[in-house]
Parts: structure tokens; sequence; C-alpha cells
């Protein structure tokens, strides 16, 4: 079995991904200059200026949990002993921490930014959505991940 073929994310892992990627650029390059050219209510306009916060985290995390399944799969020792709830924990804290880290200015790896506590709650929105959905759901392909074959066997 080739690497590719051995590391094969899920379906909806996948889409959420396209999906976060397309929303975040429709609503740069189409909704938000929409919105600049006309008065709007408030909640609308922060829900757009929030939103690509909301997408950066979907994304991010979906990179960080296969990064840490791929790192797992190369029999890394660390990660080799933790179970799959562990390894999710841990790409979850890891995305938090880069993402709230950004958010109140320790870093700018993720471009220019300014404070804005509406675009914390999405990050951490997006981000627990996502944890729920990769706890519940997992990350891999049950095809291509032998051990989330036997767990989907022992329910």
């Amino acid at each position: 079995m080739s690497e590719v073929e051995e590391l094969r994310l899920r379906g909806y892992v996948r889409a959420l991904f396209v999906a976060a990627f397309v929303v975040f650029v429709l609503n740069k390059f189409l909704v938000r200059p929409l919105f600049e050219l006309r008065e709007l209510p408030e909640l609308v306009t922060v829900v757009s200026y929030s939103l690509p916060n909301f997408c950066e985290a979907v994304m991010g995390l979906t990179v960080t949990s296969g990064l840490i399944a791929w790192v797992h799969r190369r029999g890394l020792a660390p990660l080799q002993a933790m179970g799959n709830i562990a390894r999710q924990m841990l790409a979850s804290v890891l995305a938090t921490t880069y993402v709230l880290t950004q958010e109140v200015g320790f870093h700018d790896l993720g471009g220019n930014n300014v404070y804005d506590p509406n675009d914390v709650v999405a990050s951490v929105l997006g981000i627990a959505l996502m944890s729920v959905l990769f706890l519940r759901y997992g990350v891999l392909d049950v095809d291509a991940d032998p051990g989330a074959r036997e767990a989907e066997a022992a329910r």
C-alpha cells in the first residue's frame, strides 16, 4: 500500500475543508465588498468580518489533525502511545493555541491582525465544531485506517 493510499481523509473532512476555503474566498471578494456599499445591520457586518476566523479555524484544525495522523502513521514514538482521542485533543490544543496567540498579537504568522473579541469567538466555535465532528466521526477514512475499522466493528 502506498503512502497516499495509506492515509486518506474521510470525504466529509475534505468537503468541509474545501467548503471553508470557498466560503472564505467568497466572503472576502464578493460579500464584504457588497456590504461596504450599503448600510446593513451590525450583526451581519460582525458575522461577515468574523467569518474568516471561523474558516481559518476549520481549515487549521483539519490540517493539524491530518498532520498528526500522518506523523502517527509514520511511527513517531510519543504519538504511538496516544489513543485517537488524545491525538485529536492534541490537534485541537495546538490549533487553538496558534489561533488565540495570533489573535492577541503574540505572533503575526497568519498575517496582519487586529484584536477583536468576535474573531476569538468565531475561531473557538470553528475549532469546537470541528473537534466534535472529528471525535465523533473520525478524520481518516475507515478503509485507510485499520484502527478505525476495528473501532467501527466494536461499536
